[in-house]
């Protein structure tokens, strides 16, 4: 359930930070992702699911939040931030900071709480559904498509606010909920 406010948040803040650079009338930068391919058959989708989801996933957390992850101090101050920052400084681009830094901290959070591994992976790759289940209702803005703010999309902007606002209280329940957990069991 984790990916789904970690969507919005980082769905919502990128959105929101291409906004602000288009107002600060500052160039935007170019994407990290492109498209592998346009098109429609059924093993492109596949392709492009294993390629560009899954195995960035499983590569990312398995090195991340299992292998950084096992090595730091066993405190939750130490071992939810720092491997966030230092996944997040690997994909360094100026917009997409903070959006990678929130999921990071999302998937080191439960990486904590839940002490496992494969909790992390699987909020991660339910972020990515999310992705494809909420992209009418909080698109993901693309950069090249806008070259200043009156080009930027004002239903996209309301809705990365909501959207934003949401996965926060979204976030703070479930977060609630994991740290109830881990310390039930114990």
């Amino acid at each position: 359930l984790v990916g789904v406010p970690a969507y919005l948040l980082s769905c919502s803040s990128h959105n929101l930070f291409i906004f602000a650079e288009l107002k600060m009338e500052n160039p935007i930068p170019s994407q990290l992702y492109y498209y592998v391919t346009t098109e429609n058959t059924i093993y492109s989708t596949l392709l492009l699911l294993v390629i560009g989801c899954i195995l960035p996933v499983l590569i990312e957390e398995l090195f991340f939040r299992g292998l950084v992850y096992s090595v730091l101090p066993d405190k939750w101050w130490i071992r939810i931030p720092l491997p966030a920052l230092i996944s997040t400084l690997f994909a360094m681009n100026r917009l997409e900071f903070i959006p990678f830094l929130i999921i990071g901290l999302c998937a080191s959070a439960v990486r904590y709480y839940s002490d496992s591994t494969l909790c992390s992976i699987l909020a991660r790759i339910c972020m990515y559904c999310m992705s494809i289940l909420f992209s009418s209702i909080l698109p993901y803005q693309e950069p090249d498509l806008v070259q200043n703010a009156i080009d930027y999309n004002r239903t996209t902007l309301y809705a990365s606010v909501i959207g934003f606002v949401l996965g926060i209280v979204m976030m703070i329940v479930l977060l609630k909920q994991l740290v109830y957990v881990k310390y039930r069991i114990k």
